[in-house]
């Protein structure tokens, strides 16, 4: 997680995964932009990605079995959740923030985490620190899975996400869903990236 300079494959500046996906329209955020105004919107955004980043940094930490860096209250509060359902599923990471670049269809991105959970049968893993878990994450996890078949050969078909909210009145504090046959969710991602590419100029538009 974090931000990264631009990344470049064979001479080619290259999309994020996160920014190919941007395409996708959101109308629950069109509403919420207009009952707040963009400006109240782009500091809770703001906010909401330093708090993100520093759970997604403790958890690292946890998992490297660094110092966990100072948190706030409610920040603390997150990652007591995460730790509670590490210990519960013995999740057993293999790989931490690896980032990734698809050669073939030009894009990259960095992954939170590979593992398994005893069984030997590894998994794609994000953390999340949204409202609720969207049926995006499972074309994001897809696109890593095949980034990293491209450079391994190694093909991963399954994936998860964790979520824990930032909100301390949440129903449902802490949320786990598995994906299965990223393969699948893939072509879903080709068609947002050949969106980004026409929108962009991108690729085979480049010159239409």
């Amino acid at each position: 997680m974090g931000h990264r300079e631009k990344v470049f494959i064979d001479g080619k500046e290259a999309a994020s995964v996160t920014t190919i996906l941007s395409v996708v329209r959101k109308e629950f955020l069109e509403r919420w932009r207009g009952k707040l105004g963009n400006a109240e919107c782009d500091r809770i955004v703001r906010e909401s990605q330093d708090l993100g980043q520093r759970v997604h940094n403790a958890i690292e930490c946890y998992f490297r079995g660094d110092e966990i860096p100072e948190l706030s209250k409610r920040e603390a509060e997150m990652f007591a959740l995460f730790k509670g359902w590490a210990l519960e599923s013995r999740f057993n990471p293999t790989e931490l923030e690896l980032h990734v670049e698809s050669r073939k269809h030009l894009y990259h991105g960095t992954m939170d985490t590979i593992g398994h959970f005893g069984d030997g049968v590894l998994l794609l893993g994000d953390w999340k620190t949204s409202s609720a878990i969207d049926d995006l994450y499972a074309l994001q996890l897809s696109a890593y899975a095949q980034a990293f078949k491209e450079e391994t050969g190694v093909e991963i078909t399954e994936g998860f996400v964790l979520r824990v909210d930032k909100k301390p009145d949440s129903k449902k504090p802490i949320e786990f869903k598995r994906f299965s046959n990223l393969p699948m969710y893939f072509d879903v991602f080709l068609s947002c990236k050949d969106i980004y590419d026409f929108t962009k100029k991108k690729g085979k538009y480049e010159r239409a």
